[in-house]
Protein backbone atom coordinates (compact mmCIF):
# COMPACT_ATOMS: atom_id res chain seq x y z
CA UNK A 1 0.00 0.00 0.00
CA UNK A 2 1.39 3.44 -1.12
CA UNK A 3 2.71 5.22 1.73
CA UNK A 4 0.62 8.71 1.37
CA UNK A 5 -2.41 6.58 1.31
CA UNK A 6 -1.83 5.23 4.75
CA UNK A 7 -0.81 9.18 5.73
CA UNK A 8 -4.42 10.39 4.19
CA UNK A 9 -6.16 7.64 6.02
CA UNK A 10 -4.01 8.50 9.40
CA UNK A 11 -5.20 11.99 9.03
CA UNK A 12 -8.62 11.10 8.97
CA UNK A 13 -8.83 9.16 11.66
CA UNK A 14 -6.94 11.86 13.48
CA UNK A 15 -10.07 14.07 13.11
CA UNK A 16 -12.68 11.60 12.96
CA UNK A 17 -13.74 13.09 15.64
CA UNK A 18 -12.82 16.67 16.00
CA UNK A 19 -14.13 17.63 19.16
CA UNK A 20 -11.61 15.36 20.95
CA UNK A 21 -8.72 16.34 18.33
CA UNK A 22 -9.00 19.77 19.19
CA UNK A 23 -9.25 19.00 23.07
CA UNK A 24 -5.74 17.01 22.33
CA UNK A 25 -4.32 20.23 20.86
CA UNK A 26 -5.09 22.02 23.11
CA UNK A 27 -4.00 20.18 25.91
CA UNK A 28 -0.73 20.14 24.11
CA UNK A 29 -0.83 23.18 23.16
CA UNK A 30 -1.60 24.54 26.59
CA UNK A 31 1.15 22.46 28.37
CA UNK A 32 3.62 23.93 26.19
CA UNK A 33 2.58 27.37 26.72
CA UNK A 34 2.60 27.11 30.14
CA UNK A 35 6.13 25.21 29.75
CA UNK A 36 7.63 27.74 28.01
CA UNK A 37 6.53 30.78 29.97
CA UNK A 38 8.07 29.09 33.28
CA UNK A 39 11.06 28.25 31.26
CA UNK A 40 11.38 32.09 29.80
CA UNK A 41 10.68 33.56 33.42
CA UNK A 42 13.25 30.95 35.07
CA UNK A 43 15.80 32.17 32.51
CA UNK A 44 15.61 35.35 32.54
CA UNK A 45 15.55 35.29 36.54
CA UNK A 46 18.76 33.22 36.39
CA UNK A 47 20.69 35.64 33.84
CA UNK A 48 19.26 38.68 35.75
CA UNK A 49 20.35 37.09 39.25
CA UNK A 50 24.07 36.27 37.68
CA UNK A 51 24.80 39.64 36.09
CA UNK A 52 23.39 40.78 39.45
CA UNK A 53 26.24 38.63 41.25
CA UNK A 54 28.76 39.97 38.41
CA UNK A 55 27.97 43.49 38.94
CA UNK A 56 28.20 43.84 42.61
CA UNK A 57 31.64 42.77 42.61
CA UNK A 58 32.11 39.24 41.47
CA UNK A 59 32.74 40.02 37.32
CA UNK A 60 32.20 36.90 35.16
CA UNK A 61 35.14 35.43 35.95
CA UNK A 62 38.78 36.21 37.25
CA UNK A 63 42.09 35.47 36.08
CA UNK A 64 44.13 34.09 39.78
CA UNK A 65 47.38 33.32 40.58
CA UNK A 66 48.12 29.26 41.55
CA UNK A 67 50.36 28.77 44.09
CA UNK A 68 51.20 32.39 44.91
CA UNK A 69 49.79 35.42 46.48
CA UNK A 70 49.94 37.79 43.60
CA UNK A 71 49.85 38.08 39.79
CA UNK A 72 51.89 39.81 37.99
CA UNK A 73 49.41 41.91 35.14
CA UNK A 74 52.32 41.56 32.94
CA UNK A 75 51.46 42.08 28.89
CA UNK A 76 51.38 38.74 28.25
CA UNK A 77 48.72 38.50 30.28
CA UNK A 78 46.85 41.29 29.32
CA UNK A 79 46.89 40.38 26.11
CA UNK A 80 45.46 36.56 26.67
CA UNK A 81 42.69 37.76 28.85
CA UNK A 82 41.95 39.85 25.33
CA UNK A 83 41.97 37.12 23.00
CA UNK A 84 39.03 35.19 25.72
CA UNK A 85 35.71 34.22 23.71
CA UNK A 86 33.68 37.23 24.39
CA UNK A 87 35.98 39.12 26.13
CA UNK A 88 34.41 42.52 27.15
CA UNK A 89 36.66 44.18 29.81
CA UNK A 90 38.99 43.60 32.27
CA UNK A 91 40.26 45.18 35.41
CA UNK A 92 43.67 44.20 38.41
CA UNK A 93 42.46 44.38 41.73
CA UNK A 94 43.94 44.22 45.19
CA UNK A 95 42.21 42.47 47.77
CA UNK A 96 43.49 41.70 51.63
CA UNK A 97 42.83 42.52 55.03
CA UNK A 98 43.59 45.39 56.82
CA UNK A 99 42.57 47.68 60.17
CA UNK A 100 41.47 50.89 60.15
CA UNK A 101 41.72 53.37 63.33
CA UNK A 102 39.21 56.49 63.15
CA UNK A 103 38.41 59.71 65.31
CA UNK A 104 35.91 57.35 66.93
CA UNK A 105 37.44 53.71 67.50
CA UNK A 106 39.07 50.91 65.21
CA UNK A 107 37.99 47.78 63.17
CA UNK A 108 38.49 45.35 61.10
CA UNK A 109 38.26 46.08 56.96
CA UNK A 110 38.29 44.00 53.83
CA UNK A 111 40.72 46.39 51.55
CA UNK A 112 39.45 45.90 47.41
CA UNK A 113 41.88 47.91 45.37
CA UNK A 114 41.20 49.02 41.52
CA UNK A 115 41.49 51.87 39.33
CA UNK A 116 37.86 52.73 38.96
CA UNK A 117 37.86 53.94 35.42
CA UNK A 118 38.71 50.10 34.70
CA UNK A 119 36.78 48.57 37.06
CA UNK A 120 33.50 50.45 35.95
CA UNK A 121 33.67 48.29 32.54
CA UNK A 122 33.41 45.30 34.57
CA UNK A 123 31.31 45.87 37.76
CA UNK A 124 29.11 48.30 39.69
CA UNK A 125 31.35 49.31 42.71
CA UNK A 126 33.00 52.77 41.23
CA UNK A 127 29.15 53.61 41.26
CA UNK A 128 28.71 53.08 44.75
CA UNK A 129 31.29 55.45 45.78
CA UNK A 130 29.30 58.99 46.69
CA UNK A 131 30.40 62.35 44.52
CA UNK A 132 33.96 62.82 45.74
CA UNK A 133 34.65 59.40 44.19
CA UNK A 134 38.12 58.35 44.69
CA UNK A 135 40.42 60.69 43.32
CA UNK A 136 44.49 60.37 43.19
CA UNK A 137 46.46 61.42 46.19
CA UNK A 138 44.58 64.57 47.65
CA UNK A 139 45.77 67.07 50.77
CA UNK A 140 48.93 67.02 51.73
CA UNK A 141 50.09 64.26 49.47
CA UNK A 142 47.12 61.78 51.49
CA UNK A 143 45.78 58.81 49.12
CA UNK A 144 42.19 58.92 48.98
CA UNK A 145 39.76 56.05 50.85
CA UNK A 146 36.06 54.96 50.46
CA UNK A 147 34.29 53.52 53.88
CA UNK A 148 31.05 51.06 53.87
CA UNK A 149 28.80 53.34 55.92
CA UNK A 150 28.67 50.59 58.96
CA UNK A 151 32.82 50.42 58.92
CA UNK A 152 32.80 54.37 58.89
CA UNK A 153 30.21 54.71 61.70
CA UNK A 154 31.88 52.38 63.90
CA UNK A 155 35.11 54.01 63.69
CA UNK A 156 33.62 57.86 63.67
CA UNK A 157 34.81 58.55 60.38
CA UNK A 158 33.21 61.28 57.82
CA UNK A 159 33.84 62.22 54.60
CA UNK A 160 36.94 64.74 54.83
CA UNK A 161 38.49 63.63 57.82
CA UNK A 162 41.22 60.99 57.82
CA UNK A 163 41.95 57.69 58.81
CA UNK A 164 44.87 54.84 59.50
CA UNK A 165 45.22 51.81 57.61
CA UNK A 166 47.59 49.19 58.78
CA UNK A 167 48.22 46.01 56.45
CA UNK A 168 50.33 43.32 56.44
CA UNK A 169 52.96 43.73 53.63
CA UNK A 170 54.37 41.60 51.55
CA UNK A 171 57.80 42.96 52.25
CA UNK A 172 57.57 41.48 55.98
CA UNK A 173 56.43 43.80 58.90
CA UNK A 174 52.94 45.54 58.62
CA UNK A 175 52.80 48.34 57.28
CA UNK A 176 50.50 52.10 57.87
CA UNK A 177 49.55 55.31 56.35
CA UNK A 178 47.32 57.63 56.44
CA UNK A 179 44.31 58.35 54.30
CA UNK A 180 41.61 60.69 53.61
CA UNK A 181 38.21 59.61 53.80
CA UNK A 182 36.61 61.23 50.50
CA UNK A 183 33.69 58.47 50.22
CA UNK A 184 31.14 57.11 51.73
CA UNK A 185 29.49 53.59 50.78
CA UNK A 186 25.76 53.00 50.68
CA UNK A 187 25.17 50.18 48.13
CA UNK A 188 22.47 48.62 50.52
CA UNK A 189 25.35 45.13 50.25
CA UNK A 190 25.89 44.45 53.84
CA UNK A 191 29.10 43.08 52.72
CA UNK A 192 29.94 46.06 51.06
CA UNK A 193 28.87 48.61 53.80
CA UNK A 194 30.10 46.92 57.35
CA UNK A 195 33.01 46.00 55.85
CA UNK A 196 34.81 47.52 52.87
CA UNK A 197 37.62 49.89 52.44
CA UNK A 198 38.32 51.01 48.87
CA UNK A 199 41.64 52.15 47.34
CA UNK A 200 42.88 53.35 44.20
CA UNK A 201 45.32 50.08 43.23
CA UNK A 202 48.46 52.13 42.94
CA UNK A 203 47.99 53.56 46.25
CA UNK A 204 47.45 49.73 48.12
CA UNK A 205 50.28 48.34 46.29
CA UNK A 206 52.54 50.84 47.70
CA UNK A 207 51.07 50.15 51.12
CA UNK A 208 51.07 46.37 50.81
CA UNK A 209 54.44 45.93 49.30
CA UNK A 210 53.23 44.12 45.93
CA UNK A 211 55.00 46.03 43.39
CA UNK A 212 52.95 45.58 40.19
CA UNK A 213 51.61 42.29 41.81
CA UNK A 214 47.45 42.31 42.25
CA UNK A 215 45.76 39.85 43.74
CA UNK A 216 43.08 39.39 40.55
CA UNK A 217 42.04 40.30 37.08
CA UNK A 218 38.37 40.54 37.04
CA UNK A 219 37.04 39.95 33.54
CA UNK A 220 33.59 40.92 31.74
CA UNK A 221 32.09 38.76 29.10
CA UNK A 222 29.97 40.36 26.18
CA UNK A 223 27.78 37.41 26.93
CA UNK A 224 27.52 35.00 30.28
CA UNK A 225 26.75 32.16 27.91
CA UNK A 226 30.29 32.18 26.56
CA UNK A 227 32.20 31.25 30.06
CA UNK A 228 32.55 27.70 29.69
CA UNK A 229 34.53 28.77 26.62
CA UNK A 230 36.49 31.05 27.75
CA UNK A 231 37.01 29.09 30.68
CA UNK A 232 38.44 25.86 28.25
CA UNK A 233 40.17 28.52 25.93
CA UNK A 234 42.07 29.54 29.19
CA UNK A 235 43.03 25.91 30.14
CA UNK A 236 44.42 25.34 27.21
CA UNK A 237 46.09 28.79 26.08
CA UNK A 238 45.91 30.94 29.56
CA UNK A 239 49.30 31.62 30.79
CA UNK A 240 50.98 29.14 33.09
CA UNK A 241 50.77 29.64 36.95
CA UNK A 242 47.02 31.22 36.78
CA UNK A 243 42.94 30.06 36.65
CA UNK A 244 40.51 31.24 34.92
CA UNK A 245 37.83 31.51 37.85
CA UNK A 246 34.10 31.70 37.25
CA UNK A 247 31.56 33.97 39.19
CA UNK A 248 30.22 30.99 41.34
CA UNK A 249 33.24 30.64 43.01
CA UNK A 250 32.55 33.79 45.19
CA UNK A 251 28.39 33.18 45.02
CA UNK A 252 28.04 29.16 45.72
CA UNK A 253 24.64 29.87 46.99
CA UNK A 254 23.91 31.35 44.08
CA UNK A 255 24.99 28.30 42.33
CA UNK A 256 22.84 26.13 44.61
CA UNK A 257 19.86 28.13 43.71
CA UNK A 258 20.08 27.96 40.24
CA UNK A 259 20.44 23.84 41.13
CA UNK A 260 17.43 23.74 43.02
CA UNK A 261 15.67 25.61 39.95
CA UNK A 262 16.53 23.17 37.79
CA UNK A 263 15.17 20.42 39.56
CA UNK A 264 12.27 22.08 39.85
CA UNK A 265 12.05 22.38 36.15
CA UNK A 266 12.29 18.52 36.11
CA UNK A 267 9.50 17.94 37.90
CA UNK A 268 7.14 20.65 36.20
CA UNK A 269 8.46 18.98 32.84
CA UNK A 270 7.15 15.58 33.96
CA UNK A 271 3.94 16.79 35.32
CA UNK A 272 3.35 18.85 31.89
CA UNK A 273 4.74 16.34 29.94
CA UNK A 274 2.84 13.31 31.56
CA UNK A 275 -0.66 15.52 31.09
CA UNK A 276 0.09 15.82 27.42
CA UNK A 277 0.85 11.94 27.46
CA UNK A 278 -2.46 11.19 29.02
CA UNK A 279 -4.24 13.91 26.32
CA UNK A 280 -2.80 11.88 23.52
CA UNK A 281 -2.96 8.51 24.80
CA UNK A 282 -6.91 8.98 25.77
CA UNK A 283 -7.54 9.94 21.89
CA UNK A 284 -5.92 7.05 20.52
CA UNK A 285 -7.12 4.47 22.87
CA UNK A 286 -11.15 6.06 21.70
CA UNK A 287 -9.70 6.29 17.88
CA UNK A 288 -8.51 3.08 17.83
CA UNK A 289 -11.28 0.81 19.78
CA UNK A 290 -13.64 2.57 17.94
CA UNK A 291 -12.53 1.85 14.04
CA UNK A 292 -11.83 -1.83 15.11
CA UNK A 293 -14.00 -3.16 12.63
CA UNK A 294 -12.54 -0.84 9.54
CA UNK A 295 -9.36 -2.27 10.69
CA UNK A 296 -10.05 -5.43 10.66
CA UNK A 297 -11.86 -4.79 7.08
CA UNK A 298 -8.13 -3.78 5.94
CA UNK A 299 -6.36 -6.34 7.30
CA UNK A 300 -8.96 -8.64 5.49
CA UNK A 301 -8.44 -7.27 2.41
CA UNK A 302 -4.67 -7.81 2.89
CA UNK A 303 -3.21 -4.91 4.08
CA UNK A 304 -0.15 -5.42 6.49
CA UNK A 305 -0.51 -5.21 9.99
CA UNK A 306 2.84 -2.71 9.65
CA UNK A 307 1.12 -0.54 7.81
CA UNK A 308 -1.90 -0.19 10.20
CA UNK A 309 0.99 0.53 12.80
CA UNK A 310 2.79 3.39 10.58
CA UNK A 311 -0.78 4.80 10.56
CA UNK A 312 -1.60 5.02 14.11
CA UNK A 313 1.98 6.21 14.90
CA UNK A 314 1.48 9.32 12.21
CA UNK A 315 -2.13 10.25 13.70
CA UNK A 316 -0.23 10.47 16.98
CA UNK A 317 2.31 12.72 15.33
CA UNK A 318 0.25 14.45 13.56
CA UNK A 319 -2.19 16.04 17.14
CA UNK A 320 0.84 16.22 18.31
CA UNK A 321 2.79 18.66 15.71
CA UNK A 322 -0.40 20.40 15.51
CA UNK A 323 -0.63 20.75 19.40
CA UNK A 324 3.70 21.94 19.12
CA UNK A 325 3.33 24.71 16.36
CA UNK A 326 0.50 25.98 18.30
CA UNK A 327 1.75 26.00 21.68
CA UNK A 328 5.03 27.10 20.24
CA UNK A 329 3.86 29.90 18.26
CA UNK A 330 1.78 31.19 21.78
CA UNK A 331 4.92 30.33 24.16
CA UNK A 332 6.80 31.92 22.09
CA UNK A 333 4.76 35.58 20.72
CA UNK A 334 3.51 35.80 24.25
CA UNK A 335 6.82 35.21 26.89
CA UNK A 336 9.57 36.10 24.09
CA UNK A 337 7.67 38.85 22.17
CA UNK A 338 5.23 40.62 24.35
CA UNK A 339 7.01 39.91 27.81
CA UNK A 340 10.52 39.62 27.29
CA UNK A 341 10.26 43.54 26.10
CA UNK A 342 7.78 44.50 28.61
CA UNK A 343 8.81 42.95 31.99
CA UNK A 344 6.79 41.71 34.91
CA UNK A 345 6.44 43.56 37.47
CA UNK A 346 6.85 41.16 40.67
CA UNK A 347 7.16 44.42 42.94
CA UNK A 348 3.84 44.48 42.70
CA UNK A 349 3.54 40.59 44.67
CA UNK A 350 5.58 42.00 47.75
CA UNK A 351 7.51 45.16 48.81
CA UNK A 352 10.41 43.32 49.97
CA UNK A 353 10.70 41.02 46.97
CA UNK A 354 13.83 42.58 45.45
CA UNK A 355 15.87 41.92 48.65
CA UNK A 356 14.20 38.20 48.05
CA UNK A 357 15.14 37.60 44.67
CA UNK A 358 18.46 39.45 44.99
CA UNK A 359 17.99 40.85 41.61
CA UNK A 360 15.71 43.53 39.85
CA UNK A 361 11.98 42.72 40.70
CA UNK A 362 10.82 43.54 36.90
CA UNK A 363 12.08 40.08 35.40
CA UNK A 364 12.74 39.68 31.55
CA UNK A 365 11.83 36.04 30.57
CA UNK A 366 14.30 34.68 28.26
CA UNK A 367 13.14 32.25 25.27
CA UNK A 368 15.24 30.53 22.81
CA UNK A 369 15.10 28.60 19.83
CA UNK A 370 17.23 25.92 21.67
CA UNK A 371 14.82 25.47 24.84
CA UNK A 372 11.47 25.58 21.78
CA UNK A 373 13.27 22.79 20.24
CA UNK A 374 13.92 21.01 23.12
CA UNK A 375 10.60 21.15 24.39
CA UNK A 376 9.48 20.29 21.02
CA UNK A 377 12.00 17.02 20.59
CA UNK A 378 9.99 15.98 24.55
CA UNK A 379 6.47 16.44 23.16
CA UNK A 380 7.25 14.00 20.01
CA UNK A 381 8.89 11.90 22.12
CA UNK A 382 5.87 11.64 24.49
CA UNK A 383 3.30 11.29 21.26
CA UNK A 384 5.08 8.46 19.74
CA UNK A 385 5.84 6.56 23.68
CA UNK A 386 1.76 6.56 24.29
CA UNK A 387 0.84 5.83 20.81
CA UNK A 388 2.67 1.89 21.70
CA UNK A 389 -0.07 0.42 23.24
CA UNK A 390 -2.70 1.56 21.20
CA UNK A 391 -0.45 0.41 18.17
CA UNK A 392 0.60 -2.85 20.09
CA UNK A 393 -3.82 -3.54 20.28
CA UNK A 394 -3.61 -3.17 16.70
CA UNK A 395 -1.03 -5.63 15.81
CA UNK A 396 -3.16 -7.88 17.75
CA UNK A 397 -6.07 -7.37 16.30
CA UNK A 398 -8.06 -10.83 14.83
CA UNK A 399 -9.60 -9.36 11.59
CA UNK A 400 -12.42 -12.05 11.77
CA UNK A 401 -12.86 -11.03 15.70
CA UNK A 402 -13.02 -7.23 14.48
CA UNK A 403 -15.40 -7.71 11.65
CA UNK A 404 -17.63 -9.32 13.93
CA UNK A 405 -17.66 -6.78 16.39
CA UNK A 406 -20.29 -4.25 16.43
Amino acid sequence: MPLRWVILMAWRGAWRTPRRSVLAVLTIAAGLVVLIFLRGVQDGYVAQRIEAVARLGAGHARVVPVGTAYLEPEQRVVERIGRLPGFGAASARLRTEGYLHGPGGAAGAVVIAFLPEKEAGVTDLPKFLQAGGLPPRTRKGEASIALGRGLAARIGAGVGGSVALLVQSALGPPSAERFHVTSIIASGIPALDNHAAILRLPDAQALAGTGAGVSEIAVRLRDVALLPAAIQAWRETGVPGTRLSPWDDQAPEVRQMIEMLRVAERLRGIVVFGLVGLGIANLLSLSVLERRREFGVLLAAGLAPAWLLVGVLIESLAVGGIGVLLGCSLGAGVTGGILARTGIDLSLFGPDLRAALGADPVLYPRVTFANLALASSWVFLVSTLVALPAAWRVLRLDPVEAIRRD
